[in-house]
């Protein structure tokens, strides 16, 4: 959490309208057992205060874990500006890959995949999200955060499909991916 603070402090410094973070960056992909741990919701939120904190001058696209209290877990992209949460999307596929079983402890997103962002309409892809473009039309951007287990040539397969989506709903693509080996 401190080196999200420190990257958006940075940002803040070069002038940056925008920082984004990729899938769950604040607590870690995958998440698995930890949502069973009675201290890790409650240490998640504490952390996601002091990012709202920072978030002053600058946008936040940040991936991490949202609690509805009413229709559950969410793997949640926040937008985050002026030191408050102004809007949110979440993941709509679910993957069920082993130990990656997202379906354990996240529910699906039904609402909207659009974010207002400084008079721009954005929308934030989370995951395998971007492989469906219908929802996408009328935007000035699309973004896919993502995080995933290395695997050789995954980043350009996603890649190519989020520059496939882009060219046909005629919006610049933005990627932000975590890849990484998970212990």
């Amino acid at each position: 959490m401190s080196k999200i603070i420190e990257f958006i402090k940075r940002a803040r410094s070069l002038n940056c309208d925008l920082v984004v973070f990729p899938e769950l960056s604040l607590i870690g992909y995958p998440p698995q057992g930890l949502f069973k741990m009675k201290d890790f919701t409650r240490d998640c939120q504490a952390a996601l205060r002091q990012v709202v904190e920072h978030a002053d001058g600058i946008g936040v696209l940040l991936g991490t874990a949202l609690q509805d209290d009413k229709k559950g877990l969410y793997s949640a992209v926040l937008l985050i500006g002026n030191r408050q949460v102004v809007g949110y999307t979440a993941k709509r596929k679910l993957k069920v890959l082993g130990a990656f079983d997202e379906a354990c402890y996240f529910e699906l997103f039904c609402g909207t995949d659009s974010l207002a962002f400084r008079g721009y309409k954005l929308a934030v892809a989370v995951g395998d999200d971007v492989w469906g473009d219908a929802e996408y039309r009328g935007v000035d951007l699309i973004i896919n955060i993502s995080a995933s287990p290395y695997r050789y040539g995954q980043f350009k397969w996603h890649n190519d499909i989020l520059v496939h989506v882009a060219k046909k709903i005629g919006a610049p693509p933005g990627v932000c991916k975590s890849d990484g080996r998970q212990r």
